[in-house]
Order: structure tokens, then C-alpha cells, then sequence
């Protein structure tokens, strides 16, 4: 049975059975954190991100333990995905060998891949264009320095420090 998926939010294609998971999801698009960590200051989008948080980060209270490493974690969930790790079960991207605990997460990263390449087909276009040329050869290197580029703008916006894209070292853009 489909489920009803009737609440649509509007600034993504995410739909929702309950108006009270838009409403959740919804505050992912507009910054609102409604709960504040009592310890630092932090704020959450769900009142269980609080208690996950004060327990994990201030009290380091992690029940799950990895029998086979001895990790520790917050939630099952993330043993659970620990342990696919050590199982060998990750999920590898073809086209660049990295690896990922959740078919979503490959799924997403995908696009990286495929973004480049509708960019790399742009770049051909506007260079035959400009210089007034049937076909281009792009050299291989380019590929690596543009993969380099959204590697560190990754690493950038994770560590807080960029949100923008870093230009590529060949055509600027």
C-alpha cells in the first residue's frame, strides 16, 4: 500500500504523511532551532537531538559498544552502521572508490559525479564556441583538479570554514 503522502514542503521535492513531520522538516529550510542545549548553547531542530547531544557530547554517556573494537556510540544505529564497517557491507562509489554506510548516502554523492560531468560538457561547449572549433580534446588532469577542488570545498564546509564552491583551476568557473 502507497503511503499518503499529502504535505509537500515547498522549497524541496520531500512530501510527509503527518503535517507535524513537515513542520520538523520544514525548520531543516528555515534555520529555526526551537531547542537549546542547557550545557553550551546549542540548538536543534527536535527536542530528542537535545537529550542525544547533552548525553553523548557533555555526559560521553555512549552505551553501544563495538565487541569486536570496542567503540563506543550514542545511538544503535550508529554501531549498527559501525559494525556494516567492520562486516565489509559499505556501499563503494565506482567511479571514485569512496565508500558510504547507507545506499542514500552513495545515492547523494552521485550527483557529485554527475554534476562534473554536465559541467565538463559546458566547459567543451564554451571553449568550441569561444575558439570557434569542432571538438576538443579536455585533457584527463582536469577531471582530478575538478574532483581536488570540490574535495576541499567538502572538507571546507564541513570544518565550518566556506560554504562556496572553490573555482576550477582551468576555466574559473
Amino acid at each position: 500500500m502507497v503511503e499518503d503522502r499529502r504535505y509537500r514542503c515547498g522549497s524541496c521535492p520531500r512530501s510527509f504523511q503527518y503535517m507535524a513531520h513537515l513542520t520538523v522538516h520544514e525548520r531543516i529550510h528555515s534555520q529555526v532551532r526551537p531547542y537549546m542545549c542547557p550545557e553550551c548553547g546549542k540548538q536543534f531542530i527536535q527536542s530528542g537531538q537535545v537529550a542525544r547531544h547533552v548525553n553523548g557530547v557533555h555526559r560521553r554517556a555512549r552505551p553501544y559498544v563495538c565487541e569486536l573494537c570496542g567503540a563506543r556510540f550514542v545511538q544503535s544505529g550508529a554501531l549498527d552502521t559501525h559494525l556494516k564497517g567492520h562486516r565489509g557491507e559499505w556501499e563503494r562509489c565506482e567511479d571514485c572508490g569512496k565508500e558510504f554506510s547507507h545506499v542514500w548516502s552513495l545515492k547523494r554523492h552521485r550527483k557529485v559525479h554527475e554534476e562534473v560531468a554536465v559541467e565538463e560538457d559546458d566547459v567543451e561547449e564554451d571553449v568550441q564556441s569561444e575558439v570557434g572549433v569542432e571538438s576538443l580534446e579536455v585533457e584527463e588532469s582536469s577531471n582530478v583538479v575538478v574532483q581536488e577542488n570540490q574535495k576541499e570545498s567538502t572538507e571546507a564546509v564541513k570544518a565550518g570554514r566556506s560554504t562556496k564552491l572553490l573555482p576550477c583551476d582551468i576555466c574559473g568557473r
